[in-house]
């Protein structure tokens, strides 16, 4: 546990990394949440794991919170930030301040409540290394700025695993996916969310609340040998929770897969290590579904329940 200090004379930050290196020099992982924190008197030093919660009233400036992780810039591996950057006082967010480069984090817990959060965490520090990115709050409309910014500033080809606990994508209009194969839509016309998608080219691992309506998009990509590849062809673990009008979405993603990794009769497409679907039990499933749903192997170990 760390010490507060009560006494009035308030140490400098030098005394306070003085002490943290002298007082604590195995201290690796940290977990602040809820706890009445002076921003300023918080400086543990080499940290492995850090966990910081707060709220949006108590939340640290950007320039104390940048000074909290300078300290552990080159040991920090494991980083989670919810309700911990002042969203509602942007102007530490200049465009010409630099940002700061955490280089060996890679594992990213971010949001709670708002997606401002995670749109000015990805501006101010950097993440080259990272591979595991969770997403906490729900990430706004289809055509939102934080997507914009996880495109812009996170490397999502280096991504293995991401987690939407609480996002739902919603698009009342698409490509045409012939057209999207045969490269007749330039990149930067598609819908953010499917260029989103179409960045994740080595994720292992996806977990999703609600149902996202690209995954069966083809790949338009000259080096790859399959032209009819899908988006994400080589995840290894999908969970699905698809509540409502989107469950039997989730049954068309089912039969969309097969079709298109079925040749001469036989499925030959990407198979899942584990598939994970929670659909709703109050529609009314048609029996044709539910065989399908009971026959369909598209893992090697899956559950389908009705919730």
């Amino acid at each position: 546990m760390l010490e507060y200090s009560h006494e009035d004379n308030i140490p400098t930050s030098v005394d306070l990394q003085q002490w943290s290196t002298s007082k604590y020099p195995m201290l690796t992982d940290v977990a602040c949440a809820g706890v009445p924190v002076e921003w300023r008197l918080f400086s543990p030093l080499n940290l492995r794991t850090l966990c910081l919660r707060s709220g949006i009233q108590s939340a640290p400036s950007m320039e104390i919170l940048c000074g909290i992780l300078f300290n552990s810039m080159n040991t920090l591996e494991s980083l989670e930030l919810a309700d911990i950057i002042n969203w509602a006082d942007p102007s530490d967010l200049h465009p010409a301040k630099a940002r700061l480069t955490l280089p060996r984090v890679h594992t990213l817990i971010i949001g709670n409540r708002t997606p401002d959060e995670v749109r000015f965490a990805v501006q101010a520090f950097a993440f080259p290394t990272l591979r595991s990115l969770t997403i906490k709050c729900p990430l706004g409309g289809p055509e939102s700025d934080i997507v914009v910014s996880l495109i812009r500033y996170l490397p999502l080809d280096e991504l293995h695993k991401l987690k939407f606990p609480v996002t739902c994508f919603r698009e009342t209009v698409l490509p045409d996916p012939d057209l999207v194969r045969e490269g007749n839509i330039a990149e930067e016309s598609l819908p953010l969310m499917l260029q989103f998608i179409r960045r994740l080219t080595s994720l292992h691992t996806l977990e999703l609340i609600l149902f996202l309506r690209f995954m069966n998009y083809p790949v338009t990509d000259l080096k790859d040998e399959w032209n009819g590849a899908l988006n994400l062809f080589g995840l290894q673990r999908l969970s699905i929770k698809a509540d409502g009008h989107m469950s039997p979405e989730a049954l068309s993603f089912l039969r969309k897969r097969l079709e298109l990794g079925t040749v001469n009769g036989e499925y030959v497409g990407p198979v899942f290590e584990k598939l994970s679907l929670s659909l709703w039990s109050r529609i009314k499933w048609q029996e044709e579904d539910q065989s399908f749903l009971k026959d369909v192997t598209l893992a090697k170990e899956q559950s389908i329940v009705f919730f």
